[in-house]
């Protein structure tokens, strides 16, 4: 089921567009892992999808312990390319709404069917579509590498708690 629903996907992301070239091989695997994950999720339940995102998660975290390349890289490897590039594009989809993504995703493909596609071709949709300059996101989820690394702390003050996290890496 997994790989079925994962190779259906194709259908539309990697045989009626693919990358133009290795540094957007992530379009068409992490849409074909975002479809087969959220289509689990609808037969098999709520529980079903959160657990392969953890596992997606999982994933891509031991991969940045080996290196911290982009999904854009051509080096990225599969942790990356299918898993966190399609975590990625379920933040995109939180991000936009369900229908500015639903909408950005028909259009996209209309505009580059059976043709070869970029990130940038992508980000460009997006923009078309919902008027959302999301230049922020792809330089940090697309083009830049590694994962957000925050510190903790739980403080008590006047009877209060209070949770700070800082953001460490650059």
């Amino acid at each position: 089921v997994y790989v079925n629903a994962h190779e259906f996907a194709h259908q539309w992301f990697g045989d009626l567009v693919t990358s133009v070239s290795p540094e957007a091989h992530w379009i068409h695997e992490g849409f074909a892992t975002f479809f087969h994950h959220y289509w689990l999720g609808e037969f098999f339940g709520k529980d079903e999808y959160y657990k392969q995102l953890d596992i997606y998660r999982s994933a891509s975290f031991a991969a940045s312990k080996k290196n911290i390349r982009p999904i854009s890289h051509s080096g990225a490897g599969s942790a990356r390319h299918y898993f966190k590039a399609s975590i990625v594009i379920e933040m995109l989809r939180q991000d936009l709404g369900e229908d500015a993504f639903r909408t950005t995703l028909t259009e996209f493909l209309k505009r580059y069917a059976h043709k070869t596609v970029s990130s940038e071709d992508f980000l460009r949709t997006v923009y078309d579509v919902t008027g959302k300059p999301m230049n922020w996101f792809w330089d940090q989820w697309v083009y830049r590498g590694g994962e957000p690394m925050v510190r903790a702390e739980l403080t008590k003050k006047w009877g209060k708690s209070y949770l700070i996290l800082e953001q460490t890496q650059p």
